[in-house]
């Protein structure tokens, strides 16, 4: 029997939301419609889950029916209309698309603007709204969500011709320059009167890890029925839900999900869900990866199933200003409140001291292979990383101690009080933290790795080139240099660079005994660095006298779209398949396995 994996409480799981709220605000406070929009559900996306998160075929419009569709199109009342206007606002993706002509997008456009400057007067003239404009705050799909002028009719020297494209937020949204620094003012004052920050989070390598069916060995996929996958309780009705560390459940969480629509699996980090959880109370939190928008929904859906965390911030490839880089220009915060998670530093060129750097998570075998790193995955290893002091739990306390720094330390006391100017920067404080790590380290570095000595001293390491009495650790590559035989003869710390490495990404000093310098020079043959633990594989039906690989149910034998996972482009996905070999059927499954019972 086949079985396959699916989401929170063996339901099924949908991407599709109801509309954002509508927003309250006036024209001059444009930053309240894009709140109104951040923190609603998400917007509704193509069918990209099945089994832990099928996405439904059918498009939720709010629960209307096609008869309630024709109803609203009727003539209404004028305070029928007035009501109505909030719709408008909550479904204007739909709006855009129904409107019969240009002029009536302009219409509507400018009436809803005008209720919201002055909704007691409703008769307002067009001309009393436009005198609001310009400057104009903001587009969708280039017509002023102020004043309804088109983009294309403004002066072609106008700074409004400078924006930031929002299309995350809002499809066909777009602000101007000007907007968008007043909207990141206003934000910073709203999140330090709740006493957050932000949190920008990367997905793939940070919180969790994908892996296309074709990628994943025969041997693997067993490793993963055997483990993560549970049987079904007799005479019961809910489906198998994934296990968690050394087979014990996550409440009704499932930590490893597969993705037939997408052709995927993807493991959680273990911790993911509680680690999102806890810092959603002092970070306001936005997803921000590489890959494809639909992938980029399926997997917020996998770590935040009720939309709360998160909301509508989520950002793709296609959402980000720059193609091949992340930039915080698309995220509606000032620069000095965002920290940011991420496995690669060099996607962030201008932002490096927001940057936590996340040690990469390889679960999957395909992923230690696509980063060269020469050590086996996790899954090979039959392990993984510990709930209580894994990556996501040690990240968990420095951003606890990042959150207190800025709102009780030296330059937070009486935040309330200063004006904006005077707001902490937590690139500071971020950097003061840092350089406590390895503060008290008088560290010598081998000629061979001296160039490298940047990280250390950001870590607060005094760095030399040649040892003396004070020097406390010689950190190099070859143990027959100068450097290592002194270190030796004065039984100072021997250890290799990773040692270093180690330390940025525990945020702690690492044993040194654990960074031995060999006649190895590529230095311990690590997965992480990270506490991991022993996960014993065991059978489906919960004994080890019985194996079943898991794989798609037969329904779903279409082909899979290739889907962009962190901009590298995938496909393929994997049908159970029945042949007769030698006057005997058998059922082949994902790579052609053997899967007959």
């Amino acid at each position: 029997m086949v079985q396959e994996v699916y989401g929170e409480g063996g339901r099924e799981m949908s991407l599709e939301g109801s509309q954002s709220p509508a927003p309250s605000s006036s024209s001059d406070d444009f930053a309240a419609l894009l709140d109104a929009e951040l923190l609603g559900d998400r917007h509704s996306s193509p069918d990209v889950l099945e089994g832990d998160a099928l996405g439904s075929p059918e498009v939720d419009n709010g629960g209307k029916s096609s008869e309630s569709e024709e109803d609203s199109s009727e003539e209404v009342s004028e305070e029928e209309e007035e009501e109505s206007d909030v719709d408008i606002l909550e479904d204007q993706d739909e709006e855009l698309v129904n409107v019969e002509s240009d002029n009536d997008v302009l219409e509507e456009l400018s009436r809803k603007r005008r209720r919201e400057d002055d909704p007691e007067s409703p008769t307002v003239s067009d001309t009393g709204a436009s005198d609001k404009c310009p400057p104009h705050p903001g587009f969708i799909y280039n017509i002023c969500i102020r004043c309804g002028e088109r983009k294309s009719t403004i002066p072609t020297n106008d700074p409004v011709k400078t924006h930031v494209g929002l299309r995350y937020i809002h499809e066909g949204l777009e602000v101007s320059e000007l907007e968008a620094t007043r909207v990141r003012d206003s934000e910073l004052k709203r999140v330090n009167a709740k006493q957050k920050l932000l949190l920008v989070v990367d997905l793939d390598h940070t919180v969790l890890n994908s892996a296309r069916f074709s990628e994943v060995p025969a041997e693997e996929r067993i490793y993963l029925s055997t483990t993560y996958l549970r049987p079904n309780p007799p005479n019961s009705n809910e489906t198998t839900v994934g296990l968690g560390i050394a087979g014990e459940q996550q409440g009704s969480v499932s930590s490893l999900h597969q993705l037939t629509r997408l052709g995927m699996w993807t493991k959680l980090r273990p911790f993911a869900h509680k680690f999102l959880e806890e810092a959603s109370k002092m970070y306001e939190m936005y997803v921000y990866t590489m890959g494809e928008r639909v992938y980029a929904l399926a997997m917020a859906s996998l770590l935040d199933p009720t939309g709360q965390l998160f909301g509508d911030r989520i950002i793709s490839q296609t959402d980000s200003t720059k193609r091949l880089t992340k930039d915080l220009d698309v995220v509606l915060g000032a620069d000095s409140a965002v920290v940011i998670l991420d496995d690669t530093e060099g996607v962030w060129p201008n932002h490096r001291s927001n940057l936590i750097l996340m040690e990469r998570y390889h679960f999957f075998t395909s992923s230690v292979v696509q980063f060269g790193v020469r050590a086996p995955s996790l899954a090979q290893l039959h392990r993984d990383e510990s709930e209580t002091e894994g990556t996501l739990a040690t990240t968990l306390k420095t951003l606890r101690a990042i959150h207190h720094e800025y709102f009780n330390g030296h330059g937070g006391q009486n935040m309330k009080r200063k004006p904006l100017s005077e707001s902490p920067d937590v690139r500071q404080v971020i950097r003061k933290l840092r350089a406590k790590l390895l503060a008290g380290c008088n560290i010598v570095l081998g000629p061979e790795i001296h160039p490298l000595w940047q990280l250390p001293t950001e870590l607060g390491a005094q760095c030399s080139t040649s040892c003396d009495h004070t020097t406390t650790h010689v950190v190099a590559l070859d143990p027959t240099t100068d450097q290592a035989l002194w270190a030796k003869e004065h039984e100072v710390f021997l250890v290799h660079p990773r040692w270093v490495d180690a330390a940025c990404y525990l945020w702690s000093r690492p044993p040194e005994k654990d960074f031995p310098v060999t006649d190895d020079q590529t230095g311990p043959s690590t997965t992480t660095f990270a506490k991991n633990v022993l996960v014993e594989p065991r059978g489906v039906d919960g004994t080890n006298d019985k194996v079943e690989v898991v794989g798609p149910s037969p329904s779903d034998a279409a082909v899979v779209p290739p889907v962009h996972v962190n901009g590298s482009a995938g496909g393929g996905g994997s049908v159970l398949e029945e042949k007769v070999v030698d006057n005997e059927s058998i059922i082949l499954g994902p790579g052609g396995v053997n899967v007959t019972d």
